[in-house]
C-alpha cells in the first residue's frame, strides 16, 4: 500500500474532507491502494513535529493544498520546500493542488504539473465536485506511475541476477573427461567418488 501525505493550511480544512471523499475508493474495501496521513492523525501525547516530519519523509505521494493562508505559514512553507528535496531525490511523487489564487507560481512547487488543468484554482470551477474528481483522477494517474515504475525495477533486478551460461560453457559442465582426469586410477567412475556427503549433526535447544 502506498503511503500519501497531506500538507495543507488548517484554514483550508474544508477542502481537506472533499478530497478524502473523492479518494475514498482508494482508501477503503478490502484491498486499499493509499494510506492517508495528516496531521489530524496525530493523538494527544504524541510528538507534534516528529511525526510530521517522520511521515512526510516516509511518503510515496505528498499532496500539497496551495493557497494565500498556507504560503503566509512558515511551517507549510518548510513542509513544500522538504516535499520539493524529496520529489528532486525521486523519492517522492508531489501533487500541488492549487485552491485559491496565489502567488505558487513563483515557487519552486510551480514547476511540477499541478492536478488540476493547466494550474486552475479549485474556487474557480464552477462545480467543485468536478474540480474533485479531475483531483482523483490525476491522484489515480499518480499511483499506476508509481507501481509501473516500481514493475520495471523490479524486472531489471531479476535480469540483473539471474544467470546465463553460453553454449560453450554449458557443454563444458556436462562434460565428465575433467572428472574422469581426477581419477585417472579408476576404470569406472561412480556418482559417489564425485559427490561429497556433508557430515550433519542436530542441534537440540
Amino acid at each position: 500500500m502506498l503511503k500519501l501525505f497531506i500538507s495543507y493550511n488548517h484554514n483550508n480544512e474544508e477542502c481537506i474532507s472533499h478530497f478524502l471523499r473523492h479518494i475514498s475508493t482508494l482508501t477503503t474495501g478490502e484491498n486499499p491502494e493509499i494510506e492517508v496521513w495528516y496531521d489530524r492523525n496525530l493523538k494527544s501525547g504524541d510528538q507534534f513535529w516528529d511525526n510530521i516530519d517522520e511521515h512526510l519523509v516516509n511518503s510515496d505521494i505528498i499532496c500539497v493544498f496551495i493557497s494565500a493562508s498556507y504560503l503566509a505559514s512558515p511551517s507549510c512553507r518548510k513542509e513544500m520546500d522538504k516535499a520539493m528535496e524529496l520529489y528532486n531525490a525521486n523519492e517522492a511523487k508531489v501533487v500541488p493542488i492549487p485552491i485559491s489564487a496565489c502567488a505558487w507560481l513563483e515557487c519552486p512547487i510551480s514547476r511540477v504539473l499541478a492536478a488540476t488543468k493547466d494550474g486552475k484554482y479549485i474556487c474557480d470551477y464552477d462545480n467543485s465536485e468536478s474540480a474533485w474528481y479531475e483531483v482523483y483522477q490525476n491522484i489515480k494517474k499518480t499511483l499506476n506511475e508509481i507501481y509501473a515504475s516500481r514493475q520495471n525495477v523490479h524486472e531489471t533486478m531479476h535480469e540483473r541476477t539471474e544467470l546465463h551460461f553460453s553454449n560453450d560453457f554449458c557443454t563444458f559442465l556436462n562434460n565428465t573427461e575433467i572428472l574422469s582426469k581426477t581419477h585417472s586410477t579408476k576404470r569406472e567412475l561412480l556418482l559417489d567418488d564425485i559427490l561429497i556427503h556433508p557430515e550433519l549433526t542436530s542441534l537440540k535447544n
